[in-house]
Order: C-alpha cells, then structure tokens, then sequence
C-alpha cells in the first residue's frame, strides 16, 4: 500500500521470468541474492549463453519489503520451499525424510511424495524444453497451486470495486477481473 495505492494494487504483477520467456529469451533463471554460489553460477551461464538471457535475482528491501524472501533464507525452512532445477535431474524438494516432487497430472503439475509414485512417473528438468520452462516459470508457492501473487477472482473485484468506488470519476476498473485460476 502507497499513497498512490491506499488500499492496495488489484493489478496482477507481472511475473518477470513468464515475461522473459515471452519474449523469447533462451536462458532464464532464478536465484536468491544471499545463496551467492549460486548466483555466480547463475550469472555466468548467462553470459556464457548465447542469446538473450534473464535472470530474476530474488532480493528482500528492508524499507518496502523486508524478510519477503525469508523462507528461502532461513536454513530450516529453504529445504521445504526451494526446488533446485538440475537438467536430467527430477524435480525434488523437502527433507530428505519426506521429499517431495512434482508430477504431471495431464498438462498440470502436482507435487506429491516423491516415495509415492513411480520413480518413472518424475518430472525430470530438460533445460531445452521451452513448454516446460513456462511451466515452472510459474510455480512459485510451495504447493504450486499458484503463484504467490495470485488472488482469488472475488479478491480482486472486491479490490477494484472498492477502490474505484472512492475515484471522482467512474472507472471501468469495476469489471470483473480475469486471473489465472488457483
């Protein structure tokens, strides 16, 4: 919430890795500014690669948003919510003792117990496929059900509702919003 934004923003963020790929960036990443191994992994596959590459470095703002991203940077809770995309590799996350994976169940993905299903069953990362790239580009809550951004349809229109409702002048922001399903 701002001055410009009293009541909060209804608008859907854009989610800068679904926009890169998009727009037809051929290497894109994420990573977390405080896991600094990676990050430098990160940074120089990307300008080893060649074409356009993106990366998204998930950094807290102490003034606007600090400790955001402290799940991923808390040492207990980093292995229930980091997935680390390895090619070939399936994707696997949580404790040893109770990993967990993800599955696709049609064209939607779903984590499961990894010790419940198939090892064939695993989605395994393939760093070439760009389909899947768009998939995982949005995953971003632990259960993936959607990402952390996303906001139940009734959310959002009560938001806009609200807020226009207070404008001088009439807004067609009032409509019923459009959001991806969670």
């Amino acid at each position: 919430m701002t001055k410009s934004t009293p009541v909060g923003s209804a608008d859907r963020p854009v989610n800068p890795l679904s926009f890169a790929l998009g727009c037809g960036a051929t290497f894109v990443a994420r990573t977390v500014d405080r896991n600094i191994p990676h990050m430098d992994e990160m940074l120089k596959r990307a300008a080893k690669h060649k074409g356009t590459g993106f990366i998204e470095i998930l950094q807290n703002c102490n003034v606007y948003n600090d400790l955001a991203w402290n799940v991923i940077y808390d040492r207990e809770s980093k292995v229930q919510h980091e997935l680390r995309l390895e090619h070939g590799k399936p994707l696997l996350f949580g404790p040893p003792d109770d990993r967990r994976s993800l599955i696709m169940e049609g064209v939607t993905p779903k984590v499961v117990r990894a010790k419940d299903v198939q090892e064939s069953a695993l989605w395994v990362h393939d760093e070439t496929n760009v389909n899947a790239a768009k998939l995982l580009a949005d995953l971003f809550a632990p259960d993936f059900r959607c990402r952390s951004a996303c906001s139940p349809r009734s959310k959002l229109r009560s938001m806009r509702t609200s807020s226009s409702s207070r404008s001088r002048r009439p807004s067609r922001s009032a409509a019923p919003a459009t959001s991806p399903s969670c």
